[in-house]
């Protein structure tokens, strides 16, 4: 159904999985939490929160310029270590976390079809009911005069589609576009406003896109960026391709079909305000500077780290198959319950945090150190058995 929030998630939902994997929710959990731990991630646009320990399949940010101990001579000159499940308090800024992107090999449609979706949701409308009879049923596009020939190219698709209904283009010299308008049967009008959204801020993808084979997934979002994309161009730099919608649904879809482009997508929002009547978001490909790739998938990197004391309520959820779901464009594990068994009926593969202990000689300085590995928060540490003669 698109982008929801996880308070309104009920049990049967259907809700992406880490692996990509459509699965079913079998669970809902509510609780009160006193800390909650805030990650700003480069290429999302909004913070994810959650209890300190929760599980994210994340990476740590490899120490290559330090001293490496021999169990972590495989992290010299690597950004970053093993990718396995850690808790949210054991994250910082420059670790990664993993972005995962629906898989699927569906193929409803063939990819002039899909591109003709694209389109349509960037600079398409549907006419229902509309006129003084109440009895106009209509389709329409509209672009800059230039882009005439990709008004002329859905046209022909849509005629070889549905035959029977006479496209007509205009151009339009004093606003400086071309407009495409078909009469069609009030069902087919009807079929388009509702599988497409109605109005820019409701534009959303066609049920079952994200389980598409790549192909259609990357024609879709061909379509879309012929509409509402743009390309721009620095020196020194590589050109920045990116797409705006006013729709969180649609631009969110779009971000997580955007990487069967072969492309490595970021999304972000730019707040209303001023003369801006509503959010924008806009879907950027071929970014990739804050992200690493590993075993085929994606970890973007953590640019800022946040945590919160109060007393709120919070939300889970308990879903089948790989028992994860994603939050804010990250994977995360199964619900609190399931995490506690999980934390102690396995020891963690995590890093956590070292501390170094050394002793010196008034004359010869540090003689001898050793790491501390903290294992868990707080945990108190008896020194006292340790003394210099």
């Amino acid at each position: 159904m698109g982008y929801n929030t996880i308070e309104n998630i009920s049990i049967g939902d259907k809700v992406m999985s880490r692996d990509g994997s459509e699965q079913t929710v079998t669970h809902v959990f509510k609780k009160k939490a006193e800390t909650i731990i805030g990650l700003k991630i480069h290429g999302l646009p909004h913070v994810l929160q959650a209890t300190p320990n929760h599980l994210i399949w994340a990476c740590k940010r490899s120490s290559g310029i330090a001293e490496v101990t021999p169990a972590r001579k495989d992290l010299i000159d690597l950004k970053h270590g093993k990718e396995q499940w850690i808790p949210m308090d054991f994250l910082s800024p420059n670790d990664y976390v993993h972005v995962p992107f629906p898989k699927g090999n569906e193929t409803p449609i063939d990819e002039q079809t899909a591109w003709a979706y694209g389109l349509f949701l960037a600079e398409g409308h549907a006419l229902v009911d509309g006129g003084i009879s109440k009895k106009h049923h209509r389709i329409g596009l509209t672009m800059h005069i230039k882009e005439k020939f990709l008004l002329e190219y859905w046209a022909e698709w849509f005629e070889k589609t549905y035959g029977g209904n006479k496209v007509r283009i205009t151009e339009r010299y004093d606003r400086n576009t071309s407009d495409l308008i078909v009469s069609v049967p009030r069902e087919l009008a009807l079929w388009f406003r509702e599988t497409f959204g109605h109005g820019a801020i409701n534009k959303k993808l066609p049920n079952g896109a994200f389980y598409w084979a790549d192909n259609l997934k990357a024609s879709l979002v061909k379509g879309w960026f012929a509409g509402d994309g743009h390309i721009a161009f620095r020196e020194d730099s590589r050109p920045t391709i990116s797409a705006t919608s006013v729709s969180e649904n649609l631009a969110t879809g779009m971000f997580y079909l955007a990487r069967a482009t072969g492309s490595v997508p970021a999304l972000s929002c730019l707040r209303k305000g001023g003369k801006r009547k509503n959010d924008a978001y806009t879907v950027h490909l071929n970014v990739g500077q804050h992200s690493v790739e590993i075993n085929g998938e994606l970890f973007y990197q953590i640019k800022e780290r946040f945590e919160t004391n109060k007393n709120i309520d919070v939300y889970d959820l308990e879903v089948s198959g790989e028992h994860t779901y994603v939050v804010n464009g990250v994977g995360v594990h199964n619900s609190l319950k399931g995490y506690d068994e999980y934390a102690y009926s396995n020891n963690f593969g995590f890093e956590p945090p070292r501390q170094a202990m050394w002793i010196t000689h008034p004359e010869h300085g540090i003689t001898f150190s050793i790491p501390i590995y903290v294992e868990k928060q707080n945990k108190e540490f008896n020194m006292d058995w340790i003394s210099w003669k």
